[in-house]
C-alpha cells in the first residue's frame, strides 16, 4: 500500500534526527512518515509524535521496535503494522494509532515497561502487556483476537489486581497479581479457560509460582 506525505525520511534518519535532538518528533507542525522498518535500542529518544507516520515494514507486518528507550514517557504515533515497546519508560499511552496487526494478529506489545500503569487505547489485533506494570485496564478495545482466540495478555502483570473488561477473544492473566475478578466478559466463561489464570497466586494460593516458568515472548 503506498502512502502520500509531504516529508518521509528512512528509519536511519529517524535515528539521526532523535541522536541530534531526543525531542524533535513533539515540535512537529505536519506528518512526516518513516519509510522502512525502524528499530531503536538504547536510544536517548523523549517523544514520538501522533504526527509521525511508520509506514514500512520488515516483511512481517511489524513497523516498529522501541526496546530500552528509557527516556520515552508516552506511547503515541500512527503505525501501519505491529509496534512494539520493550523496556520502555512509558508512562502513558495517549494518541496512539494503529491501522493493522502483523501476520499473527497482533497490534501492539508493551513488554516489561514498569511505569506504564494503565492498559488503554484502541486496537486492531492482540495487545500484549506481559510484565508491565499495569495496574488497572481503562478505556481498552480490541478488534479481532488471533487464530489462537487471544485478544490481551497480561502475563505476568504483579501489580494488576481486578480482571476485568470487555474482550472479543480470551485474555492471558496468568502469574498476574489479580486477586478478584470484576465485570470480565471474554468468549467463554471463566471455568472453561484455566490456563490463562495459571500462576495467580494471589488468586488461587496453591498455584505455581512464576518461577517455574519459562517465558517467552510471542
Amino acid at each position: 500500500m503506498k502512502y502520500q506525505f509531504e516529508e518521509t525520511i528512512t528509519s536511519q534518519e529517524f535515528a539521526r534526527r532523535v541522536s541530534r535532538n531526543p525531542a524533535w518528533a513533539g515540535d512537529l507542525t505536519k506528518p512526516v512518515a518513516v519509510i522502512d522498518y525502524c528499530y531503536l535500542t538504547d536510544s536517548p529518544i523523549t517523544h514520538l509524535s501522533p504526527l509521525l507516520h511508520f509506514v514500512g515494514d520488515n516483511g512481517l507486518g511489524e513497523t516498529a521496535w522501541f526496546e530500552d528507550c528509557k527516556a520515552l514517557g508516552v506511547a503515541n504515533g500512527t503505525y501501519h503494522g505491529h509496534v512494539a515497546f520493550a523496556s520502555c519508560g512509558l508512562a502513558r499511552i495517549d494518541g496512539l494509532t494503529i491501522t493493522q496487526a502483523n501476520k499473527n494478529g497482533t497490534a501492539a506489545s508493551f513488554y516489561s515497561c514498569p511505569s506504564l500503569a494503565i492498559a488503554e487505547g484502541t486496537y486492531p489485533g492482540v495487545v500484549r502487556f506481559d510484565f508491565s506494570g499495569v495496574e488497572r485496564i481503562g478505556d481498552l478495545t480490541i478488534g479481532m483476537p488471533n487464530r489462537q482466540g487471544l485478544a490481551a495478555s497480561f502475563f505476568g502483570c504483579e501489580s494488576l489486581k481486578v480482571a476485568e473488561g470487555i474482550f472479543t477473544g480470551h485474555v492471558d492473566f496468568s502469574y498476574s497479581g489479580i486477586v478478584r475478578f470484576g465485570y470480565l466478559h471474554t468468549p467463554t466463561p471463566r471455568a472453561d479457560t484455566p490456563d490463562y489464570f495459571r500462576g495467580c497466586r494471589k488468586l488461587y494460593p496453591k498455584s505455581e509460582s512464576i518461577d517455574d516458568y519459562e517465558s517467552e515472548w510471542l
